[in-house]
C-alpha cells in the first residue's frame, strides 16, 4: 500500500460493508468496493502521469 491516500477508499468500503450488511444491502456493498477499486486505479494513474510514465503509446515505446 505504501501510504498512498487512495487506499483509504478501501477502508471506507469496509465500513460500508459492515453497515450495509446490517441493513441487508448487498448492492451497496458491491458498489462501495467497485468505487474503491476505481479510486485506487485512478490514484495510480495520476501518480504515473506525474512521474511521466503515462505518456507511452500502445507499443510501449
Amino acid at each position: 500500500m505504501g501510504g498512498r491516500w487512495e487506499w483509504l477508499a478501501v477502508a471506507a468500503a469496509g465500513t460500508v460493508l459492515y453497515v450495509a450488511d446490517a441493513l441487508q444491502q448487498q448492492a451497496v456493498q458491491a458498489s462501495a468496493y467497485g468505487l474503491a477499486a476505481v479510486t485506487v486505479l485512478a490514484g495510480a494513474l495520476v501518480r504515473a502521469r506525474a512521474r511521466g510514465g503515462g505518456d507511452r503509446g500502445l507499443d510501449g515505446a
